[in-house]
Order: C-alpha cells, then structure tokens, then sequence
C-alpha cells in the first residue's frame, strides 16, 4: 500500500504558502505517494492548479462554528485512507490537527514554518506552545523562520528541519519593449510586504526624472487603503495594478526589474520565478531573503524601508552593464542550491515514518 500522505491547509486562495503546497504535493505523487487534501475555506482557484491525481480532497469548514461537523469529516477521512503523515500549514489549521490528527489515528505529524511571523499576538505563541507536544518535527523554509521559531515557540533546532522552496524550469520568454522602466512586484498587497513604501519612492523616482511605472499582481489586503493613497498622492498613472496573476510568464516578460520591498518573509518563491524568468532582483533584506539573493552578485538587498537604498538598486538592476552579469550569476545560482532533487531529497526525509 502506498504512503497516505495528508496536506492540511487553511484556504484554498492563491499565496506563497498554497503554491508551495501544490508542488511538493505534485512531486510526492509523482514519487508513488497518496496524496490527500483537507482544508478549511473552500473560496479560491487553488485548486484549479492541480493537474495531478490527488486522492482526496476534504473541505472541513469552520471548526468554530461546526466543530462536531469538522472533526467528524476529519476523524472519517483519516481513518478511511489510514494516514500515515499530516502535513500542517497555518495557525488555525495548528490548533485543530495538533488535538485530533493523532487521536483518529495518523502516526505522524509535520508543522511547517513559513514565515517569521514576527506579526503574531501573544495568545498566537500561548496556543501554539500549548498544542506542540503532538509534533513530531517542523520544517522550515528558511533560516530565519527556524531561528524566529526557536526564539519564540522554544522549539529545539533540532526538531527543526529546513527545507527551502525549489524552483521549476519556467518556459523561455521574450521582453516586451517599453520606453518606460516597468518595476514589478508579485504579492497580495498587506503593509507588511512594503507596499506603502512604493509611495515615497515613486515620488522619489519622479524627482530623479525616471520614467517608470509600477507592475502589481496580487489580491488587495488592504480594503482599498493602498490605492486611496496612491490617489491621494496624484500617483495613479505610476501604478498598474493587475490584480491576481495566473500567467507569470506573461507577468516577468513585461516588467524590466522585479522589487519586493517587505519587512516580513519566510523564503518567497516569487524571488526564484523573478531570476527564473530573468528579471534582475531589488528587495528588502528581510527574512530568508539573503538566503536567496546574494547582495551585489545575484542582486541588490537594501535594508527595510530604505528608500534611497532601493532607488540606488533599481538604477543599477536597469543599467545594462550591471543587468546581464547580475541575471547570470543569480540563475546560475538558484538552480544548484534550489533545485527540485535537492529539496524533494529532503521532504522524502521528513515524511518517513
């Protein structure tokens, strides 16, 4: 009998997170794995991604409001398809496998660190703390989730496996041309990845007399705050907003640098796309990001909210005689450390039992 395999997720919305779930699943079931899915909102085209036989897929709802409904599907399914591993992601999925998955009969269970959730209320950290002791070992996609993890949920390193996201070979794409510098950045839209400090630095770019504009993909998390500002500002015409983006080869192949300016991170794919796809990197320094992007070699890093910083980086990634060697090194680079056999290598690890 294969391996039961479970990835149990909060919602079906498109992130990081979700995009990473739906690639090590794709590869373990490539590697003769059973993979189920269990998660809690259903709203979202995530699962339109998926063109691979996954075993099951299980909606459980809001264990809040319907919490013998939830753990009856989540007690049935597991005993059902007798699994062998739970993969948790996020706070709210935490609390719930951490009680039950082991009860109806999983044998082991894997939480993952995504970020380093710096963001986190104390009762966060209480009930996390309070539900470990059914965790079998977490893995980390970065460095510094799993010293931020150790540091506050006082999980020994030892308990702590990182794995970093890895990247697919992504189809050759051409350029489009442009007599504007098109500035790209892909992340759903909260304060913590930087957004609002694209104000200051538009205005910035203005008084430097560059032509640009900024290229987002992404959902808004803001409720709208981050464009009344923009308009507020008489920015608009700086702004092209795309909303979520499903072709990300089309996404790199009209925008000339690709900038992520957050104060908050764990590993972000969208880095290893963006050098993938050939587009030089201006970001933040924070999180795992250094543990992509090597300063001045593979790209230029800035601490957060510098904005004289990321104008100097963007003026440099733009420059042809900077561009080319920068582009080469970075994917030179992303394709020995994050490849696919590396990282898969190492889940192949984790899920034995």
């Amino acid at each position: 009998m294969n391996k039961q395999i479970l990835f149990f997720y909060t919602t079906n919305r498109v992130g990081g997170t979700e995009t990473n779930i739906i690639k090590i699943a794709r590869e373990l079931v490539h590697r003769g794995y059973d993979v189920h899915f269990v998660f809690l909102d259903e709203n979202g085209p995530l699962l339109e991604q998926v063109d691979y036989n996954v075993f099951s897929i299980t909606p459980i709802g809001n264990y809040l409001k319907h919490p013998f409904q939830a753990c009856e599907k989540y007690r049935q399914l597991i005993l059902q398809h007798n699994i062998d591993v739970v993969l948790n992601f996020g706070l709210k999925v935490e609390c719930f496998s951490r009680l039950f998955s082991k009860k109806y009969g999983a044998k082991k269970i894997i939480s993952n660190i995504r970020s380093t959730d710096n963001h986190r209320k104390w009762y966060h950290t209480f009930l996390d703390r309070l539900t470990q002791k059914n965790v079998d070992l977490w893995t980390s996609n970065s460095e510094a989730g799993k010293l931020a993890h150790h540091q506050r949920e006082k999980v020994p390193f030892e308990k702590i496996t990182v794995i970093p996201n890895f990247i697919d070979e992504v189809p050759k794409i051409v350029k489009q041309p442009s007599d504007i510098l098109r500035i790209g950045t892909l992340a759903n839209i909260f304060p913590y990845k930087g957004y609002f400090d694209m104000i200051p630095l538009a205005k910035l770019l203005i008084k430097k007399g560059l032509k640009f504009k900024f290229v987002i993909g992404g959902v808004d998390k803001t409720n709208g705050k981050f464009f009344e500002e923009i308009k507020k500002q008489n920015l608009d015409s700086f702004f092209d907003f795309k909303g979520y983006i499903s072709d990300k080869a089309t996404f790199f192949s009209e925008i000339d640098v690709f900038f992520l300016p957050s104060y908050l991170e764990g590993l972000p794919t969208v880095l290893l796309e963006a050098v993938m796809y050939e587009t030089p990197v201006v970001a933040s320094n924070a999180g795992g990001i250094p543990e992509i992007i090597i300063n001045g070699e593979t790209g230029y890093l800035y601490n957060s909210g510098h904005i004289e910083g990321y104008v100097e980086g963007i003026e440099k990634a733009s420059d042809e005689k900077f561009k080319e060697q920068i582009i080469k090194n970075a994917k030179k680079d992303i394709m020995l450390r994050f490849s696919k056999d590396v990282c898969m290598k190492k889940w192949i690890d984790v899920v034995q039992i």
